[in-house]
This record gives C-alpha cells, sequence and structure tokens, in this order.
C-alpha cells in the first residue's frame, strides 16, 4: 500500500551486501528481530521498527523485540497486526519525530556491544590458560 514513487527517500532492496554500509545511512531500521541483525543495529545505534518473526522457536523474536522496545531503543509491530497502513503511520510518525529518535539511537546503542568478538576471544584465552 505505500507509493514508494511518493517517498523518495524510502528504498526497499531484496539483499543488502553492504549493510555497514545502509546501516551507517539509515535514519530507521525495519528490521525481523533475530538476535544478529539486533546486534548490529546496536552496534551502530540505528532505532527501529521491529516486526518479530511469529514462527520463531519459543516466540525468541518476539521476547528479543520486547527487551529493545522496553530499553526505549525500538517500537514493535506483531506480524498479525501488520499491514501497509500500520508501518506507513509508525515510519512517518518517528521520522518525522528527531528528538524521539534520537532518544531511541541512544538507547540502542547503549545496548550495543562492538567490541563483543574481542572480549570473547580475550576470556576465551583467560580460560585456556586456566585464569577463568
Amino acid at each position: 500500500g505505500v507509493r514508494l514513487e511518493e517517498h523518495p527517500n524510502i528504498r526497499v532492496l531484496p539483499y543488502l551486501y553492504n549493510m555497514p554500509q545502509a546501516m551507517a545511512m539509515a535514519d530507521v531500521a525495519v528490521f525481523r528481530a533475530g538476535a544478529t541483525g539486533l546486534a548490529e543495529l546496536a552496534a551502530r545505534g540505528v532505532p527501529a521498527i521491529l516486526i518479530p518473526y511469529p514462527y520463531a522457536a519459543e516466540n525468541h523474536q518476539e521476547k528479543n523485540a520486547r527487551a529493545m522496545e522496553a530499553a526505549g531503543a525500538a517500537e514493535v509491530i506483531l506480524n498479525r497486526d501488520l499491514d501497509g497502513a500500520v508501518l506507513t503511520e509508525a515510519l512517518r510518525t518517528l521520522l518525522s519525530d528527531d528528538v524521539r529518535r534520537a532518544g531511541m539511537a541512544a538507547a540502542m546503542k547503549r545496548l550495543g556491544k562492538p567490541k563483543a568478538a574481542e572480549e570473547i576471544a580475550a576470556l576465551a584465552l583467560r580460560i585456556s590458560k586456566g585464569e577463568g
């Protein structure tokens, strides 16, 4: 229901090969709520509208999304409630509120662990040396 020709700043792409570049350019992301994608959003501090995959094991994507929402970093729309009008309104509202969007970005950034891989590797090395 969204007429993309009326919204030149919205791009729908089948796949992105350079996700870091896309994240750096994004004002808001519309995402599912898998752990890896959320980690990328948090590392970059990109506010999001999350639409959890409803068939994920033990509903973990909704739990992930609700945690981001509770932290003030995202808005959640359940798949069953999603249609073009709902998403358009959510985007329009968020994109027109610079203060709220900045607050969500800051909250998302606080959740980020951009050095997680290095921290895990250091911990693994300490454990392997018996330093626990």
